[in-house]
């Protein structure tokens, strides 16, 4: 085969290769349309749509709505984020250039280049130093229109041949002219900032002569319009992105803005307020929960699973509670059903570290982070003595005839008038009494055969690590309803053979009771105790009136039914006078 028939065959090929290539890429966009079953009015509505926003882009002043507003302050910042970057690889650039010319001067190699394209390349690294320097003037789009002028300096004829031109104006467009549009925040500059480049590229082909196997002057044009529409269309398209972008991190921010507001929420109706992964598991340690517990705080809570916290014969029904919920909530997500649950709650029971079952209102919210993992937000609260948020009996997990009748005893607790047949619980002679100040730890009063420890430390007079904790339950639980706005708890603490340091000599077994007492200086507890017969500093007293207890720390359940206050009060006061 001749070349004469090489000739003849290859525009028929390239026709065909062309042809092939063309039907693939339109079949295969009508088979994207009918998957997507996207009809053809959709497609036009899409098309209009971003021929407005082209359009809208290039209007000179238009106006915002506030939320567009906000979007466009931050992608300002982003932008000059940016052309930070897109200066210093510039100035670098330049820089090269100009350091290669030093040398061929320094050493007296032939010239490459016209005097006057070297004082340009001076004059380039002279302004991009000084934006540099100064970056705040990357800021403003004026930078991108003065620096768009002196890079139409190169095209000028005293800088560049008619033969070296069709080679720089490709330079220029990658290396310099592309980059810049990150810098540009008003795209209407993009296109009327590189029409003088077409200006001078039309004017040098229709006065000069191109070589024509550049393709000419045709050639020579066409390449400028099309630098031009890239330029445009990558304005565009950058806008459109970095506007998303924002947005995106606006929607994240919002979002943890409104967690962060619903735990807040959450932790004023709940005494304890934590986040569990999928599995279920805290994620991080709970000063609240572990304190709720009686749980010793060096001990972290992360990674435990709340189900192992959830007495056992309730464990099933907290979990299916928990889980149904989860699985509910996954697939309303997926399906896009509005209806889906997005928070529920429910009742269980908790069981602390003295395996006291703790009547339990759960409330939980799922949601999703952007990693497309799945946590809970959980509230916990001890409704003992007050009743639960929550009145849907159905949502109730199954509790036993005692547990009801504790709660029961627990809500009718409070003292009201109505309570006044009720008789009280009485204090013998020999009970004494200990005010407490929790937030200081030292005792702050105490009956006249005890005055000895007042503005004691409390862990001096108490040395068991529990029986701190349990007064700074009770403290807290106390604290949190003030902070709600309600009422000092009502409920009693009773307890049985507590260790205590009354007289430095001997170590004595308390028994009694501890409420929350409101002060002048605040919340404090008050202790009402005997000493226990198997102390040494025994001595005989009235028979105990609460009844046998054992271990010496009871449920916060186990309140004292009937009484009040003011008789304990009463009974402080009469035992204070003696």
């Amino acid at each position: 085969m001749d070349e004469s028939q090489v000739e003849l065959q290859w525009p028929t090929a390239y026709v065909a290769t062309a042809f092939t290539l063309e039907v693939l890429l339109t079949a295969w966009l009508l088979y994207q349309v009918c998957t997507r079953q996207m009809p053809m009015g959709a497609i036009r509505r899409r098309i209009v749509s971003y021929a407005i926003r082209l359009a809208r882009s290039l209007v000179p002043f238009s106006r915002e709505s506030k939320s567009r507003s906000a979007i466009h302050k931050e992608v300002r910042a982003l932008r000059f984020y940016l052309s930070r970057k897109i200066v210093a690889i510039n100035l670098i650039l330049v820089l090269v250039m100009v350091l290669l010319v030093q040398m061929r001067v320094v050493f007296q190699l032939p010239a490459t280049i016209q005097g006057a394209f070297c004082w340009t390349l001076v004059g380039t690294l002279a302004w991009m130093t000084m934006s540099l320097v100064v970056p705040q003037t990357t800021k403003h789009d004026l930078w991108y229109v003065i620096y768009s002028c002196i890079l139409l300096l190169y095209l000028l004829p005293m800088n560049s041949s008619t033969r070296s031109t069709t080679r720089v104006a490709p330079l220029l467009f990658t290396l310099f002219r592309l980059p810049a549009i990150l810098t540009v925040d008003r795209i209407y500059l993009v296109f009327f900032s590189n029409l003088p480049f077409l200006a001078v590229i039309s004017w040098r082909a229709a006065v000069e002569d191109f070589d024509v196997s550049y393709g000419g002057r045709t050639a020579a044009v066409g390449m400028e319009c099309l630098h031009i529409a890239v330029l445009v269309a990558l304005a565009v398209a950058l806008q459109d992105y970095l506007a998303g972008r924002v947005e995106l991190e606006m929607e994240s921010c919002n979002t943890a803005t409104q967690l962060t507001a619903a735990s807040s929420l959450l932790q004023l109706t709940c005494d304890a307020v934590v986040e569990l992964d999928g599995n279920l598991r805290l994620t991080k340690h709970s000063k609240e929960l572990a304190a709720m517990l009686l749980r010793d705080t060096s001990a972290s809570l992360e990674g435990v699973r709340l189900i192992d916290l959830v007495a056992g014969s309730d464990t099933a029904a907290a979990l299916s509670k928990l889980t149904n919920f989860r699985s509910r909530s996954c697939s309303s997500v997926i399906s896009g059903a509005s209806e889906g649950m997005g928070a529920h709650a429910f009742h269980t029971r908790l069981v602390d570290s003295y395996a006291t079952k703790l009547q339990t209102e759960i409330l939980q919210v799922m949601y999703t982070k952007r990693d497309g993992s799945t946590c809970h937000l959980v509230g916990l609260r001890d409704f003992t003595d007050t009743k639960p948020y929550t009145g849907v009996t159905s949502q109730t997990t199954g509790f036993d005839s005692e547990a009801l009748d504790a709660l029961a005893d627990s809500i009718s607790f409070a003292p009201q008038a109505s309570d006044a047949s009720q008789v009280p619980v009485q204090h013998g002679r020999g009970t004494l009494f200990l005010e407490i100040d929790v937030d200081g730890l030292q005792i702050t009063a105490a009956s006249s055969s005890l005055v000895d420890l007042v503005g004691a430390p409390t862990s001096q007079v108490f040395p068991a690590a529990q029986t701190i904790q349990l007064l700074e339950r009770i403290h807290s639980d106390g604290r949190m309803r003030l902070e709600r706005g309600e009422r000092p708890p009502a409920k009693v603490f009773s307890y049985d053979e507590m260790p205590a340091q009354l007289r430095p000599t001997s170590a004595e077994s308390i028994w009694g009771t501890m409420q929350v007492l409101q002060a002048q200086s605040g919340l404090n507890v008050l202790m009402a105790f005997q000493v226990s017969p198997t102390s040494p500093a025994f001595t005989p007293r009235a028979s105990r009136s609460l009844g046998s207890r054992s271990p010496w720390m009871l449920s916060p359940r186990s309140s004292v039914r009937g009484m009040h206050r003011s008789d304990t009060a009463t009974a402080m006061k009469r035992q204070f006078s003696l």
